[in-house]
């Protein structure tokens, strides 16, 4: 039986002479795996880094909006 550096510096060798195009194809195989089994698992699962772009003019609007119903400085609500 190999020892563990000795499977290592194998696997190490393996990977060196593996082109990159096959690891990206391998790589991919794997993510797409791992999403489906959690997504059978725990449902569909949306990306949080995906759908968002850089418009800000939403935002500074919900800001506007929310900033215009504010009381004025230094009133309190109800008094």
């Amino acid at each position: 039986m190999m020892s563990s550096e000795d499977l290592f510096a194998r696997k190490r060798q393996t990977w060196a002479t593996c082109p990159d195009w096959v690891q990206t194809m391998i790589l991919k195989n794997i993510r797409e795996t791992i999403k489906a089994k959690m997504e059978k698992e725990q449902g569909k699962q949306e990306d949080g880094r995906e759908g968002f772009s850089d418009d800000w003019e939403p935002v500074a609007a919900e800001v506007q909006s929310q900033m215009s119903r504010r009381p004025p400085h230094g009133q309190l609500l109800g008094f």
